[in-house]
């Protein structure tokens, strides 16, 4: 874990950017592609919800085990089932689970509102 955990912190430092949205797959030096965007994706809309990180912790490694778990404090009830469920997909642990970005834009209760911001035309 030692090993793990300090080839996480030495990516994070240089070409991944900020920690809290690394996806499990980055954090356990596996190959990555577009879905550890879908992952962060997850981490964004979460922080739109809580204000909050979703994967918090006081150090490097404790925030490297607590995104591998992908165990994350619960949104609201105030939010929607449809958004709650969205989150739930975005932060699956397996790349392949995630969906795609078309698959989300996709989804009735996104399309309704980004329709409402396109014009007539």
């Amino acid at each position: 874990m030692t090993l793990l955990v300090s080839s996480t912190v030495e990516l994070a430092r240089t070409c991944i950017g900020t920690p809290y949205y690394l996806s499990p797959e980055i954090c356990e030096n596996k190959p990555y592609n577009n879905k550890s965007d879908v992952w962060a994706l997850g981490c964004v809309l979460y922080e739109m919800c809580t204000l909050k990180h979703a994967f918090e912790a006081g150090n490097m490694k404790n925030l490297v085990l607590k995104i591998i778990r992908g165990s994350y404090p619960p949104v609201s009830l105030h939010y929607s089932q449809d958004l709650r469920s969205l989150l739930g997909l975005l932060f699956r642990r397996s790349p392949r689970e995630r969906p795609s970005v078309s698959s989300v834009l996709e989804k009735p209760f996104l399309c309704y509102r980004i329709q409402s911001f396109l014009s007539p035309q």
